[in-house]
């Protein structure tokens, strides 16, 4: 498995037993299906990573209020969500609660594009020749790249008012607000793609790493990996702008 668990559970007051109980056993059952337990303990088995609704308004106000590198890290997180199962009615609410929150602390969308402006995706834009002779031999996908985009196209989305989804409807939906051009929608997709090939191909053979030695590629992967940088990286620096910083 390339991928390890990230999971949290919402409902609506009291059952705080049966729910605690259910989280245990989603997490347990992941884990004997090849699931490795979430090193950070973001699983729905943690006490924190479930709760009534009235719960994560409490938390999103906290971590809205109290934008510590801790707390912004949790919403970086928490944001990933997507719906998988359950009441439809509940997740409307849950993100109408977001919304409101969003509407009411616009700092906080300031403080995770400030907490982006520390990882700026690395600028890769010299000559092939001379990028890969290397002064840089290796690159940390996951840290230099794959956070990068994820929380960029994460925050454009919440300015937007689109709190969940994959990365591929959040683009498609910022398309459609026009927060996108129709072709930068449809880079942004191939280059995700690209990269996202490359990682998992890249854990698949070396156990699990996400460093990638320049000097195992081809030459048309540096190029298409090049390309796809620079496109991530031109929407990281969406982001910079829009928030000037």
């Amino acid at each position: 498995m390339l991928t390890d668990q990230d999971h949290f559970l919402v409902y609506k007051t009291g059952a705080e037993a049966y729910f605690q109980r259910l989280g245990t056993e989603i997490t347990r059952l992941m884990e004997s299906a090849g699931y490795a337990r979430c090193k950070g303990l973001m699983m729905c088995s943690e006490k924190q990573w479930r709760g009534s609704l009235l719960d994560w308004e409490d938390r999103l106000r906290t971590w809205s209020l109290q934008s510590t590198r801790e707390n912004l890290l949790l919403a970086q997180n928490f944001f990933s969500y997507r719906f998988i199962v359950g009441s439809k009615d509940i997740h409307e609410q849950l993100e109408n609660i977001i919304l409101a929150m969003l509407d009411r602390s616009k700092i906080f969308l300031y403080r995770l594009a400030q907490a982006e402006r520390e990882h700026p995706i690395p600028t890769l834009d010299h000559p092939i020749r001379s990028l890969f002779r290397l002064e840089k031999k290796s690159i940390d996908m996951k840290k230099a790249i794959l956070f990068p985009y994820h929380h960029s196209l994460q925050i454009l989305a919440l300015l937007h008012g689109i709190p969940s989804g994959t990365p591929l409807a959040k683009i498609n939906a910022l398309e459609a607000k026009g927060a996108f051009s129709k072709n930068f929608a449809q880079d942004l997709k191939e280059a995700a793609s690209q990269l996202l090939t490359l990682y998992v191909k890249q854990r698949w053979k070396h156990e699990g790493s996400s460093i990638v030695q320049f000097t195992r590629m081809t030459t048309r992967e540096k190029e298409e990996f090049l390309l796809s940088i620079k496109t991530i990286k031109e929407l990281q620096n969406i982001v910079f702008s829009r928030f000037s910083i």
